[in-house]
């Protein structure tokens, strides 16, 4: 059977060889090279091995061809250039252990600095690029020698030069091997993995996914795919798609779609903050402008305990049956619109409103009601004061372009508008009222 084929590519460095048992501390060119030229000697005396190397090709590629390439330095003499042990390397595989399953390639890399990054990059580049990596199932990058600087630049180069899906690193033995060894989880699948961390954490679904099918990484990270087209589908609404999503079965339980009141605000109040931190401010005006009416219907419902979906004029009669003094209230109650004063201007007992069952009230006599029940239960008056400041801003929100006008929206005019620069913590404070802590949004 053909043994598949790798390509190692290895930085050596002075830790690659081993002489009489130790590392070579001190001379270690001058010394390298005295074992290059009298090698037969010190090989049969058994003084030398290249150990790493050797435990490196046994562990983990036994039954596979190695071709490895190395890469040297040869800076004029520095001390610990690695030069001769290209020869080593050459004559240690003829003869060593590893013999039968590595073999050396005909052209390895010498540099001339070892520490300037965008130098060695270069050089790195116009040798990397060259090698036919189609021969290949897989390339393995040696990072565990070599100065800070050939190190970065070999990662950066082979990440640059190489096909992803067949590249690995190997980090060296010193930790554990499931840590350094990255062969299956490389480090190409943690850089990916730091991005669309960073697109989740943002909340930028629509660039998470689009980053995800641009690299071919559908796959690697699907639950991350699932996850980010379910939050895109659900800021729109598009709640039967999210359904189709979660049955997919890679999100987990709290993922399910369930419809009632709460949940109805929950999904509002999410998507108002959501349309703020991304400064969509068009879209945050026209999201309040839905929002508030279903947030003071919310509060009417849960004082007077009743359930409407929404409020007619002739509904007020089951809320004089249980507070008769809110008749002479609304009846008296001043509403200001465009900064101008009037009465609301209708009688609760209007025959019309009650024989053809329509006229549902506004957001005007809404605010009234909460007014009310405010008098009733100091509770409320938070709650009241908030959605007078949220119709400030339904009303500028009219002459602007998602409704009639052209008025400019930015955050300035909204604080403005609103009177305190605390609209989304006063949002996240209500939802927190309503539905309980940690209900802000779905996270992943």
């Amino acid at each position: 059977m053909k043994k598949e084929k790798v390509l190692l590519i290895w930085s050596f460095g002075t830790s690659d060889i081993y002489l009489d048992g130790k590392l070579i501390r001190d001379n270690f060119l001058s010394k390298t090279k005295d074992i290059a030229k009298n090698f037969d000697t010190y090989y049969n005396e058994k003084r030398i091995n290249m150990s790493i190397l050797e435990n490196f090709v046994n562990e983990f590629y036994n039954n596979k061809e190695i071709i490895i390439k190395g890469i040297f330095t040869d800076q004029n003499g520095f001390e610990q250039d690695t030069i001769y042990l290209q020869t080593i390397l050459m004559k240690y595989i003829q003869k060593g252990s590893i013999s039968s399953k590595i073999k050396s390639a005909r052209e390895h890399i010498i540099l001339d600095e070892a520490r300037r990054f965008d130098i060695i990059k270069n050089k790195l580049d116009s040798y990397l690029k060259n090698i036919p990596t189609n021969i290949f199932e897989e390339i393995m990058i040696n990072n565990t020698s070599g100065t800070k600087g050939l190190s970065s630049a070999l990662l950066f180069s082979s990440l640059l030069n190489f096909e992803l899906g067949k590249l690995s690193f190997y980090y060296g033995e010193q930790i554990d091997k499931d840590t350094l060894f990255m062969k299956q989880s490389n480090i190409i699948y943690f850089v990916h993995k730091q991005n669309i961390d960073n697109f989740l954490e943002n909340k930028d679904f629509e660039s998470c996914i689009s980053y995800l099918q641009n690299n071919n990484l559908i796959s690697s990270f699907k639950k991350e795919f699932d996850y980010s087209k379910y939050m895109f589908a659900r800021i729109n609404a598009d709640y039967d798609k999210c359904k189709e999503i979660y049955k997919k079965g890679n999100l987990d339980s709290k993922f399910a779609i369930t419809k009632n009141t709460v949940n109805k605000i929950q999904e509002m109040i999410n998507g108002i903050i959501f349309t703020f931190d991304k400064k969509r401010f068009i879209e945050f005006l026209g999201r309040i402008y839905n929002f508030t009416d279903v947030g003071l219907r919310f509060f009417i419902n849960k004082f007077f305990e009743t359930d409407f979906e929404s409020i007619k004029y002739k509904d007020l009669q089951d809320f004089v049956q249980k507070y008769p003094d809110l008749e002479k209230f609304l009846n008296n109650y001043k509403v200001r619109f465009n900064n101008k004063a009037s009465f609301l201007n209708w009688n609760i007992k209007n025959s019309d409103h009650m024989i053809k069952e329509i006229g549902f009230i506004n957001t005007k006599v809404m605010l009234s009601l909460l007014d009310f029940i405010s008098t009733k239960n100091g509770e409320y008056k938070k709650y009241k004061d908030f959605f007078v400041r949220l119709e400030k801003l339904n009303e500028y929100r009219n002459n602007t372009l998602i409704a009639h006008g052209m008025n400019q929206v930015n955050e300035k005019i909204i604080f403005e508008k609103y009177g305190y620069d605390t609209i989304k913590t006063d949002f996240i404070d209500l939802l927190e009222n309503i539905v309980g802590k940690n209900k802000l949004w779905i996270e992943f």
